[in-house]
């Protein structure tokens, strides 16, 4: 989530519903990568999860093809690159067992 924020406004547009942040949308996508799963797949996921939900701020869980607009706007997928490089440099300086 904080990493979405260095690249990401709030929302897409001043029209937008506000159901999601674009944050909360970009959590989804890098999360759905390192599950290794679909649009979909991810949702589900997040269904079962209550806790992870709580933690992304998530009252609602958005439609998977929401994710999947939103992974195929301009620009989003170089700040999801980034995004998932910075992720990944993180856990590789911090173990994940100690």
């Amino acid at each position: 989530m904080a990493l979405g924020r260095r690249y990401l406004t709030d929302y897409g547009g001043y029209k937008s519903r506000k159901d999601f942040t674009q944050h909360q949308l970009m959590a989804c996508l890098i999360l759905r990568t390192c599950l290794k799963t679909t649009c979909r797949g991810v949702i589900e996921f997040l269904a079962v999860s209550c806790e992870l939900r709580e933690t992304m701020g998530l009252d609602k869980l958005p439609n998977y093809s929401t994710l999947k607009k939103f992974a195929d706007k301009p620009g989003v997928s170089n700040d999801f690159n980034r995004a998932n490089l910075q992720v990944f440099q993180a856990c590789q300086n911090k173990p994940l067992i100690k």
